[in-house]
């Protein structure tokens, strides 16, 4: 460690960054209670880069070697028209690079084996790390760890990676979190060292102590002093049998608790040691309770960190029939969304909500709304958030009822339209969410109205675009089957649901549509309806069972055509099928 000191202190030239390197020392050296030891995240932490390349250096951590380095990647990289963009993913395992068109892993480099990162100085934009390779991760963790800066001696290949960042504070945060998962991965090898020898020391104690316990003085008949062991039956030795598959040879074993928390990584802190053969098994309940209690802890941290997104699609067409035949159900459809939409904040203090209306002519964002949100006054036995969410969902509904267009003929509404403003208004706050924190999305559509068939290709567009990033869609059908939306929801992995009765709505909404995708395995929820996967036609916009495909442009139509009105390609007319020939008799 001492080693990681001495570059960031003496090598780089960003003050902040030394003096936020040196504060989060200073708490580890003080922090001598490994039981309070805080957890960090050990999950990755991934950058959108641009690779510009690499170079030798003759040296583990010369500024200027690397300064050199950094300027020669930076004028051979001048002559690619197009830098390849990639996604460099640190933490405490190492730097891994991602190529973010292929997904491809391009170079993976052990914690360990980094002697050198800084945001250049001459090119504020650049990141760059030195890497090097010194035989087996062991020894290149007890060189850091255990050794002086004087002591270290770096052999091997030392090679400069050189990335550019699209921002000068992106390159400073970047060459932090690198020095910050070093100190990750400090803190879980010193943890590690401390448990493992507290429960070294514990368990002599109590093999002393039952060995003490096992054996007493008895005076047999014949005056002979015999030492027995206790338990039932002789006072024979009695062979010891142990499972290892059990808690008590998880517990024995001195890397048990490090190693699930570093398994599947590709960075080894220790090699497992065999589990000793004990004469006497003594009683860890303790012991357990403190290592299951332990993890507890840690799983629920790891928990907290999560929040939910749920983007609510309202339809308020007035072209619908549960609307059109009783004004009032838009009302009651209306509150029971609103008491859903606070039951999912209640859930967690990290959750989110947005609230989209679809109507035949507009779209409109009910909450959360641009610029100041309303001044809304304290209500007794009421909290704050439930009331803003209440009153803005109301006034911003009633505005764009009271501003829409008569209707005077059956329209649809633009659903489609609204799904694809709810992914990307998701897109934008995966975007913009705290390096480290993990945002589950989903979107639940509620609607009455009629299939739209004319929205077919916008529909799988949204469908595949949120299978791609990851985002639940469910749907709750007021009305009529809807087989487009049925195909979405089996798509993403979402929940469909047709009601039969209005007036439980809000109830199916806290049973099916209120927990995670994650807990909804655990409930007994409605069967999974029968998928339509009909596709509907380009020429009249309905669903077909059998049609003619464009091999060109992949348009479906009903009909055949000799021209595809989508790319007009002219297709040849099919040939008449062939008559079978007749055999001939054969003369007998």
């Amino acid at each position: 460690m001492a080693f990681f000191k001495s570059i960031w202190k003496n090598s780089s030239k960003h003050k902040k960054l030394c003096e936020e390197l040196a504060l989060a020392n200073s708490i580890r050296d003080f922090s001598e209670n490994h039981d309070e030891l805080e957890d960090g995240s050990n999950e990755a932490i991934s950058y959108g880069v641009k690779y510009l390349g690499n170079t030798p250096v003759p040296t583990p951590r010369s500024e200027n070697a690397t300064a050199e380095a950094v300027k020669s990647i930076i004028t051979a990289a001048k002559g690619n028209k197009k830098l390849q963009r990639v996604s460099l993913s640190i933490s405490p395992k190492g730097i891994e690079m991602i190529d973010t068109g292929t997904g491809e892993t391009l170079l993976q480099v052990s914690i360990y084996q980094i002697s050198y990162c800084s945001a250049d100085a001459n090119h504020d934009h650049v990141f760059a790390f030195v890497g090097c390779t010194l035989g087996s991760e062991a020894e290149v963790k007890e060189m850091c760890f255990r050794r002086t800066a004087e002591e270290i001696n770096l052999e091997g290949p030392l090679v400069c990676y050189a990335f550019l960042c699209q921002k000068r504070k992106m390159a400073q945060t970047v060459t932090l979190t690198v020095a910050r998962s070093f100190e990750r991965a400090f803190q879980i090898w010193q943890n590690k060292q401390f448990h493992a020898e507290r429960k070294r020391k514990d368990l002599e104690e109590r093999m002393e102590r039952e060995l003490r316990g096992s054996q007493e003085l008895v005076r047999g008949p014949n005056g002979v002093d015999e030492r027995v062991q206790r338990g039932e039956g002789t006072g024979e030795c009695r062979s010891l049998l142990i499972d290892f598959n059990s808690d008590l040879t998880d517990i024995c074993s001195d890397a048990h608790h490090h190693r699930e928390l570093l398994q599947n990584t590709w960075v080894s802190f220790e090699d497992d040691q065999k589990p000793q053969e004990f004469l006497a098994v003594p009683t860890f309940g303790s012991s357990s309770g403190w290592r299951n209690k332990h993890r507890g802890v840690q799983s629920t941290m790891e928990e907290n960190k999560d929040a939910s997104l749920l983007v609510i699609v309202l339809d308020t067409n007035p072209s619908q029939r549960i609307i059109r035949k009783k004004p009032h159900n838009l009302t009651q459809c209306l509150d029971s969304i609103v008491a859903f939409a606070n039951a999912h904040l209640m859930q967690k203090a990290q959750n989110k909500l947005a609230v989209l209306a679809c109507h035949h002519h507009a779209t409109q964002f009910l909450y959360p709304t641009p610029g100041k949100p309303l001044d809304i006054r304290q209500v007794d036995g009421q909290y704050e958030v439930f009331t803003l969410v209440e009153k803005t969902i109301k006034q911003k509904l009633a505005h764009m009822i009271n501003t829409a267009p008569p209707v005077t003929t059956p329209t649809e509404s633009l659903l489609a339209g609204t799904m694809s403003m709810a992914l990307c208004y998701i897109a934008r706050i995966n975007r913009n969410k705290a390096p480290g924190t993990k945002i589950n999305s989903r979107v639940l559509v509620v609607t009455g109205s009629n299939e739209c068939a004319s929205q077919y290709m916008t529909y799988m567009n949204v469908f595949f675009t949120a299978q791609k990033q990851g985002v639940v869609i469910d749907v709750c059908a007021l009305d009529k089957a809807l087989s487009l939306l049925q195909q979405g929801c089996d798509i993403t992995g979402g929940q469909y649901l047709r009601l039969e009765q209005l007036e439980g709505f809000l109830q199916y909404l806290l049973w099916v549509f209120l927990p995670d995708p994650q807990m909804r395995c655990k409930l007994v929820l409605p069967p999974p309806v029968k998928v339509d996967y009909r596709a509907a036609c380009f020429c009249h916009r309905e669903l077909i069972d059998i049609g003619y495909v464009c091999s060109v442009c992949l348009s479906i139509f009903c009909k055949f055509s000799p021209i595809c009105t989508t790319c007009h390609t002219v297709f040849k007319a099919p040939a008449p099928i062939a008559a079978k020939p007749k055999k001939k008799k054969l003369k007998t």
